[in-house]
């Protein structure tokens, strides 16, 4: 997806727009820019990570990014969106009030629908005169850009609740490993049901779950190895490929690194106590 309004910026403009459809678009990197942007959901939704922290814009919404705050953008496989996206710099904005408020205003926001519809409006006024080729049009579309502005930060509400905790990326992969432990589990897999990446979900499992995502899965498996070891008569070249182990050797290795003994021992200590 070729950015047009970006080249436009770095080309020099101060203002600049444009209207993109895309289908598995993701930006996956993080990158920043020098100037605002405000982006408008027109359609379809949208996964961000702006500054480490998840956020979700569905249509209707807008979002904006201040000067150099890393950010990157994600969508669901096979899902389109429409957007409309705004750049501009901040010598653009008249009041010294708006530039303050803008300068802290980072995330999502939401608007009723009546004001949703003005500022469409508006957007749609700004690209009729970027493409117009008349003597005020840069005073033209200052005016409008400052009027979209203060739409935005009067008419709307920032939603915080649709940030979603890294605890609640924690949380959901956690639940996630509990119903599907005997499957093949990739960082790539679980990583993608999120739409971060794999590192970064590394980063922040071990921060709030104190291990690492394959100890949780290793663990979580073996737990449940555990309770077919003393519930069936299953073979334990059965049991491990039930609970997600391909090679039954690698199962006996992760088995006995967490409860000291191996599968076999464990059958034989079941079946002691049990018998007495």
């Amino acid at each position: 997806m070729v950015d047009h309004a970006g080249i436009l910026m770095e080309q020099g403009k101060s203002m600049a727009c444009e209207r993109v459809c895309g289908v598995n678009d993701n930006i996956e990197k993080a990158h920043y820019h020098s100037y605002y942007e405000i982006y408008y959901m027109e359609a379809g939704e949208r996964h961000f990570v702006i500054n480490n922290q998840p956020y979700f814009a569905r249509q209707g919404d807008f979002v904006l990014f201040s000067p150099y705050i890393m950010h990157c953008a994600y969508s669901g496989k096979d899902i389109a969106f429409k957007r409309i996206l705004i750049c501009f710099r901040e010598h653009e904005i008249s009041s010294e009030e708006l530039r303050e408020k803008l300068s802290a205003g980072t995330g999502i926001y939401r608007m009723d629908a009546k004001s949703n519809k003005r500022m469409h409006f508006l957007m749609e006024m700004f690209m009729e005169e970027q493409d117009r080729a008349g003597e005020y049009r840069e005073e033209y579309m200052k005016s409008i850009l400052n009027t979209m502005v203060l739409t935005m930060l009067e008419k709307s509400v920032m939603s915080g609740a649709e940030k979603l905790k890294n605890t609640d990326y924690v949380s959901e992969i956690m639940d996630y490993i509990n119903y599907h432990y005997q499957e093949d589990l990739t960082l790539q897999k679980l990583a993608d049901l999120l739409f971060i990446s794999p590192p970064y979900l590394c980063k922040i499992f071990k921060e709030y779950a104190n291990q690492t995502v394959v100890q949780y899965i290793n663990t979580t498996r073996i737990l449940n190895a555990q309770r077919m070891v003393m519930e069936t008569e299953d073979r334990i070249t059965e049991i491990s490929r039930s609970v997600g182990f391909v090679n039954v050797t690698h199962f006996n290795r992760v088995f006995k690194s967490i409860t000291g003994i191996t599968p076999s021992v464990f059958r034989k200590r079941v079946r002691m106590r049990e018998n007495k």
